[in-house]
């Protein structure tokens, strides 16, 4: 039970730093009921427990999450609801995050490999040269969300040298921003509505205009297919068949919160997902 317990831990700690919003399951797992306030005196070390926060600033980082109310005797009380709560926090972490410190590090000698060029070779190798693949940065997958008073803005993008660009969009938009301290495809920072919109439209503008909810949507009137994916899953599939006919990604839906109504991939409802953010693939 405690093994399982520590992992949870890791699981949920690492989905709030991400900027991923918490499941129904993921609140259980803390003891928390999903749907309900809790006070802050149990919220509290749940938050410093996974995410480091002293006990001294956790209220400072909960912030707007807070609601006061009074007792039957008078007694004030604070509650929050714990997804935001907790996201509260995540954030606030993130923003006062100690800046890293890079130390120089003397070259490496360069080891150049002896090679062998023959005429012809060399004469083949002029008239096809390598082609470095550069970044697909109309493939980023852009989402924002609103956070009670802030705005999570949140990219997935699909190499190294694409994540580099989004990251000077991140750091130019908004002084909330801190860069993560190792290399991620997955950026996500939480600031007010006008710098989001800055954020938003620099990395629109970056991908080639496609918009803030993935790749381009096609209408309505085109698609012949579409299949629910939660919003920080992986890209659909490139293909998919129905009845018989290979059908291709089109494109992305706007997202939205999913509802007991809602049908997943299997035609059925996504039974413990209620309430997560979601967006549909469209195929034609």
């Amino acid at each position: 039970a405690k093994a399982k317990a520590a992992a949870d831990d890791v699981r949920i700690a690492g989905k709030l730093r991400a900027g991923v919003a918490l499941s129904a399951s993921d609140l259980a797992d803390l003891d928390l009921r999903p749907g309900r306030s809790a006070e802050f005196g149990i919220l509290s070390p749940i938050a410093q427990r996974l995410l480091g926060v002293s006990k001294a600033r956790v209220r400072e980082a909960m912030g707007d999450a807070l609601r006061l109310t009074h007792s039957d005797m008078g007694t004030p009380k604070h509650f929050a609801r714990p997804e935001i709560a907790l996201a509260n926090v995540a954030a606030f972490m993130q923003a006062n995050q100690p800046p890293l410190v890079l130390l120089p590090v003397a070259p490496a000698p360069l080891a150049i490999p002896s090679q062998t060029i023959t005429i012809s070779d060399a004469a083949s190798a002029a008239a096809s040269p390598a082609v470095m693949p550069g970044p697909k940065v109309d493939t980023m997958q852009i989402s924002q969300e609103r956070e009670g008073t802030l705005t999570r803005v949140s990219v997935i993008c699909p190499d190294a040298a694409t994540a580099q660009l989004a990251l000077a969009v991140f750091r130019k938009g908004t002084s909330n921003f801190t860069s993560p301290l190792e290399p991620t495809l997955t950026l996500t920072v939480r600031c007010n509505k006008r710098e989001a919109q800055n954020i938003v439209a620099g990395l629109s503008a970056l991908r080639g205009g496609a918009g803030a909810t993935g790749a381009s949507v096609a209408p309505v009137s085109t698609w012949r297919h579409r299949i629910m994916l939660r919003a920080h899953e992986a890209a659909a599939p490139e293909h998919v068949t129905r009845d018989g006919e290979v059908l291709k990604h089109t494109g992305y839906g706007k997202t939205f919160r999913i509802s007991e109504d809602d049908p997943s991939v299997h035609g059925s409802h996504l039974l413990g997902h209620e309430g997560e953010s979601a967006r549909f693939a469209y195929y034609a």
